[in-house]
């Protein structure tokens, strides 16, 4: 469902999987490059979830919002669900990729768009994680004591697409449906 370059590594993200490709000594020589399984039991439901938060990778999962991080970290992902205040995550209808998502580094936060669909009523909501206050050495604390979520439900907010752009000097969120 996805794939992204973070610290030298490639990651594929399926649905209920993570692999990642490295490249040895030589990385034009693609006989040197490995791929291994990073994990079995989580993947990403959707692809333009994947965002560099700090020096880590976030993403959209059927457990909520996950860190790549956590794995090198713990080997779990579960016990270190960013989104773990926020079980209505979990509630989300995993059958359409068209989640979206990005992240403002001048205002250090991740916002994550849920279309409207008639599955669920969680869907049609925006979330936004702030993630100021997360010291990267400290992974458990930050996952669990600073990160702070706000929800925003509209009928009228129900991006399809977002993106960031400079308008008269200063980054702007733009979001289109």
């Amino acid at each position: 469902t996805g794939i992204a370059a973070h610290r030298g590594k490639l990651f594929i993200f399926k649905r209920n999987r993570i692999y990642v490709i490295t490249t040895g000594g030589n990385p034009v020589d693609i006989l040197q490059w490995k791929l291994d399984d990073y994990t079995r039991n989580y993947g990403c439901i959707a692809s333009h979830t994947i965002q560099e938060v700090l020096d880590d990778l976030v993403f959209l999962s059927h457990e909520g919002i996950l860190s790549i991080n956590s794995v090198q970290e713990f080997g779990d992902f579960k016990t270190l669900v960013l989104s773990r205040k926020l079980r209505e995550l979990t509630q989300l209808n995993y059958n359409i990729d068209s989640y979206v998502s990005v992240v403002d580094t001048t205002k250090s936060i991740y916002l994550l768009a849920a279309p409207n669909t008639s599955a669920t009523s969680v869907n049609n909501n925006l979330w936004i994680m702030d993630y100021k206050k997360i010291d990267p050495e400290v992974v458990r604390a930050y996952l669990f004591d600073s990160v702070r979520w706000t929800k925003f439900k509209s009928e009228i907010i129900n991006p399809s697409a977002v993106t960031l752009a400079f308008v008269d000097g200063k980054k702007t969120i733009f979001l289109g449906g």
